[in-house]
């Protein structure tokens, strides 16, 4: 029995990439235009967590909005470090960013718990990152 170096799930000695987070330690590393790619993908995915954070400290500052600025800064931290790790493994983007529910229930949870200042992030999620991985979709599933 081995064990994905990544998330620690179990696996059987003949499965070649984790069937729980997907990671691949024989999947060829990113050059050219998919470092391009990726570097692009994690700066977007870099300025949604700092809007994420700004609007939750101006939602905790308000004093009207706090649980949705607490929540919005929690999501905005993993953003943040979900944009450094991306560069290093690239796996599971489309499928991450395909769907459109949880940014349309962010969005609209926002609009309702934490005003407009909440939804800036989910808008820009769903306009410029999702947006972006749609585009380039195919070099993103290449690179699994």
């Amino acid at each position: 029995m081995k064990y994905c170096t990544k998330c620690g799930n179990k696996l059987s000695n003949e499965t070649v990439a984790c069937t729980q987070c997907g990671y691949n330690p024989n999947a060829p590393k990113p050059t050219g235009q998919n470092n391009y790619l990726l570097n692009e993908l994690s700066q977007r995915i870099y300025v949604d967590s700092i809007i994420g954070i700004i609007s939750g400290v101006l939602q905790l500052s308000s004093g009207i909005f706090c649980i949705a600025g607490i929540i919005n800064i929690i999501l905005a931290i993993k953003e943040m470090n979900y944009s450094k790790e991306i560069v290093k493994n690239p796996t599971g983007i489309v499928k991450r960013y395909k769907p459109v529910t949880i940014p349309i229930i962010v969005l609209v949870y926002n609009l309702i718990f934490g005003g407009i200042i909440g939804a800036a992030a989910s808008i820009y999620q769903l306009a410029i990152i999702r947006a972006f991985v749609m585009e380039n979709r195919k070099a993103f599933d290449a690179m699994q």
